[in-house]
């Protein structure tokens, strides 16, 4: 990381410091032009586009023409001008023709150094979402955040799933996925939320999908308003909160939808309903439990992020919310992941 940040600081100030910044202009077209009346009246020798956008912008004009296979012409009122004596068919490879200008527009100089927000840690972002608003273009990968305004780590972003702008706040595996069902599998790390299982708990921010980690659950909430599942053994969701929330822990209603099959069953279904699964005399929670409340069986579950395996419960990922063995079989590395935005 150390290195990184190191290279970061260093191309940041090279490039201020020493990078030559770039001319931007466009092609507008092929005009005709009279010699006893010059529609670009200024001649500036022979040159390059990019010679003669120069030389246009150091004297404040903002469009050029090229003729004759290089003649430089512009002038102050180029731009109320350059068309004055219409279009042409004469103009050859950029560089005009006789009697007619290739005609440039300049836009001006390009940023030669790259969008550094969120690539070191005083340019931190406030959440991943923010940065797709300000920067549309931005990969998926890791940056700095800071959602509270008060102290800068990294996290990954998802930029690319249902519209991007998705904060990884936790990654999971299994402890028994070959024995799916039985009550020593559940997910493992757990997060630091109020559920009491016995599986170690995460304060770690993932920094990829097989990264097993989990940010402070306390942060969920300030990076957005909804939740993203992904899985690769159960349907990928998003989900925002009705009566019930997963940010703020509260069972109700959820509106979830699917964007992206994975299982082999129960294709675009997707749960409506979340509640927190509890046991013992203390009534205590084990993790969410999202249920899809118009299946048929008596069991709902969908997903349920149960965290112990001093139960008989297990982590149902099952896409036709019956509580069954529907999920992905077979899979190598078996996960799922949590996003917010």
């Amino acid at each position: 990381m150390y290195i990184n940040l190191l290279l970061l600081c260093a191309l940041t100030f090279l490039c201020r410091c020493f990078a030559v910044k770039e001319l931007v202009y466009h092609h507008v077209g092929c005009y005709g032009d009279r010699k006893d009346k010059r529609s670009l009246p200024e001649y500036h020798g022979h040159h390059s586009s990019k010679g003669c956008a120069q030389v246009a912008h150091n004297k404040g004009y903002k469009v050029f023409g090229l003729q004759n296979g290089g003649e430089c012409w512009t002038g102050t009122a180029a731009y109320g001008s350059y068309d004055m004596y219409g279009e042409s068919t004469n103009c050859k490879n950029g560089k005009g023709g006789i009697c007619a200008n290739d005609v440039y527009s300049i836009v001006g100089y390009k940023d030669p150094c790259p969008n550094m927000e969120g690539l070191l840690p005083d340019k931190a972002i406030k959440t991943c979402r923010y940065l797709k608003h300000s920067n549309p273009k931005a990969t998926s990968g890791i940056y700095w955040i800071n959602p509270t305004g008060s102290h800068a780590f990294q996290a990954y972003c998802d930029m690319d799933t249902a519209g991007g702008g998705w904060t990884l706040v936790f990654s999971y595996t299994f402890t028994n996925y070959g024995s799916f069902r039985s009550g020593i599998n559940s997910i493992t790390p757990q997060p630091d939320w109020p559920s009491v299982g016995n599986i170690p708990r995460s304060t770690e921010p993932p920094l990829s999908e097989t990264h097993y980690a989990a940010m402070h659950f306390n942060l969920w909430k300030e990076l957005g308003s909804e939740f993203m599942i992904k899985s690769n053994i159960n349907h990928w969701i998003t989900c925002t909160d009705g009566s019930g929330s997963l940010l703020y822990w509260r069972t109700g209603s959820i509106q979830c939808q699917v964007v992206k099959n994975v299982g082999h069953k129960c294709l675009n279904y997707a749960p409506d309903h979340i509640k927190f699964v509890s046991v013992g005399s203390g009534r205590k929670d084990l993790g969410p439990n999202l249920e899809r409340t118009s299946s048929t069986s008596s069991l709902k579950e969908y997903y349920y992020l149960e965290a112990s395996t001093k139960t008989s419960n297990w982590p149902t990922h099952d896409p036709c919310g019956t509580n069954a063995v529907n999920h992905v079989q077979g899979v190598a590395r078996p996960r799922g992941n949590i996003y917010v935005r």
